[in-house]
């Protein structure tokens, strides 16, 4: 009897300690994948910067050409 119980406990323990390393295993697939989702979010960042950039530069100059004509008729 006390065999039986000691497997039947063996048997709980084992069930729990597969529980957890498959929940070891989710985890770490996450943590793994998260490198890769924060490097493209960074490449998208960069790309949406030079845009921004690209469209400030192109303000200025539309702005100082503004002033130019406006000094020169004005």
């Amino acid at each position: 009897m006390q065999w039986n119980l000691g497997v039947q406990v063996n048997a709980v323990q084992a069930k729990d300690l597969v529980a957890r390393i498959q929940e070891l295993t989710e985890a770490n697939q996450l943590l793994a994948s998260q490198p890769a989702t924060v490097e493209a979010a960074r490449a998208q960042l960069e790309r949406e910067l030079a845009e921004t950039q690209d469209d400030m530069i192109s303000a200025r100059a539309a702005l100082r050409n503004m002033m130019r004509k406006q000094n020169r008729d004005g």
